[in-house]
């Protein structure tokens, strides 16, 4: 136990790997400064995280075997103390253990087989996870560029893709409205069922009711007088609906007279609505004139208004226009003056500007020269930086290649980081300050366009300034003018003014005319509308009249109808009751021909019950034999129990010589990682693996190449056609639809085997179990098992002569039912006779 524990520490301690992230840390970092490219960074991450992982699951690995160690060795002590008690007691056949020992032998040499076996696996599953990785790059680049290839391909599959769900969804539509159809099918099924059942009920009723009348004709005749009966009664029903339907068809007859007054009174209703609807036209017809006459009337009152709000709009309008032109005035002057302000203090604003020249083409000067010391410190740092990569690389070879030395190199590592920190801090404070210098002086070239485009806006103000002034006395001289012409407009708008003036009055005295007689029309329309609700209360109260009516007439050749209707039902039920009458008479004698042919099947029946007498008995024998077989197995099967027992004694020895060889492999597996940490050529071997691996590559390119020739379409060497048509879409769906039927039917027989295995692995464990626990009782079972084969015996004695005396009781049975058969014919002859006397 000691050792176990103190294993997976050593191992611990052995495989030590430095922390991930730190790695590939550094690895970004170097990425960053431009040292490593990315693809060697990737591809140096993708392997370290490999090695991590491998490096875990090893570890787990061996935890997990410790663990069951330990698990194994605490079962190996439990069972040894086991092993102790039943030696004591079972240790009897000598035979068997040279036997088994030769197993073991054979065993042992079998477990050598497999340790190499085993190596030789480990060895091509390394090879293989190499060419999967390849495979894999290789696999992805393909894809790459089929899906380039099959775009369009794949946008027509969606679109088919589209169409067959919708195709579906329309099929899953159709389904469901079967399902429902086969639903009410089964409704329907369920219903003929049952009333078949109910006829074989009636038939089983009728059968019984004919056995009954054979030996007694009196019966019939009595019966034959009470359907005699039962029909005259139904005659008198018959009558007297045959009454009811006359004294109906006279109620009929009432109710059409009144449908003809009611006919006549609605001819005179609506002669006298269509009277009162011209009224109401002619009544509308005057409105619409007077309405007519009214919108013209206010038509001409718009038109003088409108008139009038023109001419005063022209007025003002002239007005605003004489203001609008001396405000002008007014702004040309002021922005004349604001001009010549402006000119002013732009030349101001130049002579400072070229006094403040020469102070910013020096510093200018300054900040080149900054800029130039700053890119060569920027050079030196590059150089060193450089410098620090190339140490940082021969330090990773040989961190890669010497394990034993990790902890120096991260020391030397961490050292190396810090001082590519510092300079890289170093470089950007440099390249700060170059940003810094080239803000500087693309402020300043800024500054100097913005003076000079400054100047030359104030000059093109200046200019334009100019222009002004001469356009502002020009524009003056105009308006001047037509401030003259805008007088003399005033004056003849003055005088037309007063013209719309006396228009004005006149159009007011019409307009007061016309709301009087507007005011008159309305009183009048007042009049007519009161009259029009008066007539439409009346037209609604003789339609609701008309309609009770209707409803009457309706209700009463419905109750006609019904009548009707329950007249030809009685009708039906009474010839169905004759026919079923007749029926029963004709399945009488269909009766009799099934009395005689069942009786003629129970003598078949007889014979074949006594050939089964005899093979019953042959049966018995053959179960006594099989019983004595089966003794003789259960002693066949103690003997192989006790044989399993010192299997399993023995399979416990290999066990444990099976658990202190993984022990010597694990030592072993140790020893290995020391030697290879040992090797004085890794680095060889690594640049070796480097040119296979090209090698490799150029290998792999050429196969591309190759399968591309054989691949390609236009090499008609390389392929041929194939005669056949393609399977329609019913063709599919039908395969689809068997495809899935046989994959459910095989999911189903699976699954049944399955719960059988489970039934059977749980059924053997329990057996298993009762054999461990049973194995100190064998004896007394033994002994058990021979009383119980006695017993059976004797049973099978009993059950011999049991059968004899039946076989005794059956003959018996057969001479009873030819007495039986002989006196059943004397009653049919007398029954026969009775039968031609009553005829005669």
């Amino acid at each position: 136990m000691a050792e176990h524990e103190h294993q997976p520490e050593e191992e611990e301690e052995e495989i030590e790997m430095p922390d991930l992230p730190k790695v590939i840390g550094s690895l970004d970092d170097l990425v960053r400064q431009g040292e490593l490219s990315r693809e060697r960074a990737a591809f140096a991450r993708q392997k370290i995280e490999d090695l991590h992982t491998v490096i875990n699951k090893s570890k787990a690995v061996r935890r997990k075997l410790t663990n069951d160690s330990i698990d194994l060795s605490l079962r190996l002590e439990a069972e040894i103390e086991i092993l102790k008690k039943e030696m004591q007691i079972q240790a009897e056949d000598e035979t068997m253990l040279d036997l088994l020992r030769e197993d073991g032998e054979t065993a042992e040499n079998e477990a050598l087989i497999c340790r190499e076996k085993e190596q030789a696996l480990l060895s091509e599953e390394q090879d293989l996870i190499k060419a999967r990785e390849d495979f894999e790059k290789r696999i992805k680049e393909i894809e790459e560029e089929h899906a380039a290839a099959l775009a369009p391909q794949m946008l027509q599959l969606k679109l088919d893709t589209d169409d067959l769900r919708r195709q579906i969804q329309e099929g899953a539509s159709k389904v469901e409205q079967c399902k429902k159809e086969i639903e009410e099918n089964k409704v329907k099924l369920a219903q003929i069922f049952s009333e078949i059942g109910q006829a074989q009920i009636l038939k089983k009723n009728d059968f019984e009711t004919l056995s009954s009348t054979d030996g007694v004709p009196e019966k019939l005749r009595k019966q034959a007088d009470a359907l005699l009966s039962a029909v005259k009664g139904l005659r008198v029903q018959e009558q007297r609906q045959n009454d009811k339907i006359k004294e109906m068809e006279k109620e009929l007859d009432n109710l059409q007279s009144t449908k003809k007054n009611l006919a006549e009174n609605h001819t005179q209703s609506c002669a006298e609505l269509e009277k009162f609807r011209h009224l109401i036209e002619q009544k509308e017809v005057s409105v619409s004139e007077l309405k007519k006459e009214l919108e013209m009337a206010t038509l001409e009152a718009d038109q003088y208004l409108a008139d009038r709000v023109n001419y005063d709009m022209q007025l003002k309008s002239a007005q605003l226009d004489q203001k609008h032109e001396q405000e002008i005035l007014a702004q040309h002057l002021k922005e004349k003056d604001r001009a010549l302000r402006k000119l002013k203090l732009l030349d101001n604003q130049l002579k400072n500007i070229q006094e403040a020249l020469p102070i910013i083409i020096a510093e200018r000067d300054k900040i080149h020269h900054q800029v130039i010391l700053s890119e060569n410190e920027k050079k030196k740092a590059h150089a060193s930086v450089e410098e620090m990569k190339k140490e940082f690389d021969l330090q990773m070879r040989n961190y890669l290649g010497i394990e034993s030395v990790s902890k120096e190199v991260s020391v030397n590592l961490r050292r190396g980081y810090k001082e590519v920190e510092r300079l890289e801090k170093e470089v950007l404070q440099a390249i700060q300050l170059e940003y810094a210098s080239h803000q500087q002086m693309a402020e300043l070239a800024s500054l100097r366009e913005h003076t000079c485009r400054l100047l030359s806006s104030k000059l093109q103000m200046f200019n334009e300034a100019k222009e002004k002034v001469r356009t502002s006395d020009i524009i003056i001289g105009f308006m001047k003018e037509k401030h003259q012409d805008i007088e003399d407009h005033y004056d003849k708008f003055t005088k037309l003014y007063n013209v719309m003036r006396a228009q004005r009055n006149k159009s007011i005295t019409l307009i007061q005319a016309s709301k009087i007689t507007m005011a008159e029309l309305k009183d009048k329309l007042k009049r007519i509308e009161v009259e029009l609700t008066m007539l439409q209360g009346e037209l609604h109260y003789k339609d609701k009249v008309l309609r009770q009516m209707r409803k009457e007439f309706v209700s009463s050749v419905q109750s006609r109808s019904h009548l009707r209707s329950e007249l030809i039902k009685s009708s039906r039920v009474l010839r169905k009751q004759k026919e079923t009458i007749d029926e029963k008479l004709i399945e009488g004698s269909r009766m009799n021909g099934f009395i005689s042919t069942a009786e003629k099947e129970m003598s078949l029946f007889r014979k074949h019950y006594e050939t089964c007498v005899l093979d019953r008995n042959s049966v018995g024998i053959s179960l006594i034999d099989r019983n004595d077989e089966l003794c003789i197995l259960y002693e066949k099967s103690n003997v192989q129990e006790e044989l399993f027992r010192i299997s399993d004694i023995e399979m416990s020895k290999r066990e444990n010589e099976i658990s202190f060889l993984k022990h010597q492999v694990g030592s072993l597996v140790r020893s290995i990682l020391i030697c290879y940490t040992f090797v004085p050529k890794a680095i060889e071997l690594r640049n070796t693996i480097r040119d296979l691996k090209h090698e490799l590559k150029r290998v792999t390119s050429e196969s591309e190449r190759l399968s591309d020739l054989v691949e390609k379409p236009q090499n008609t060497a390389r392929w041929k056609l194939l005669h056949g048509m393609d399977p329609s879409d019913s063709q599919l769906r039908a395969k689809l639809t068997y495809i899935e039927e046989t994959l459910s039917k095989r999911e189903d027989e699976s699954l049944e085997k399955d719960l059988i295995l489970e039934e059977i692995s749980e059924l053997e464990e329990d057996v298993k179990k009762q054999a461990a626990d049973n194995l100190k009782d064998s004896k007394n079972t033994a002994t058990q098992i021979t009383e119980y084969q006695h017993n059976i015996q004797a049973t099978t004695h009993q059950m011999m002569a049991l059968v004899a005396e039946l076989s005794l009781t059956q003959a018996s049975a057969l001479s009873l039912q030819k007495e039986r058969d002989a006196l059943s014919k004397i009653v049919e002859e007398a029954y026969a006779s009775l039968h031609a006397e009553e005829v005669k």
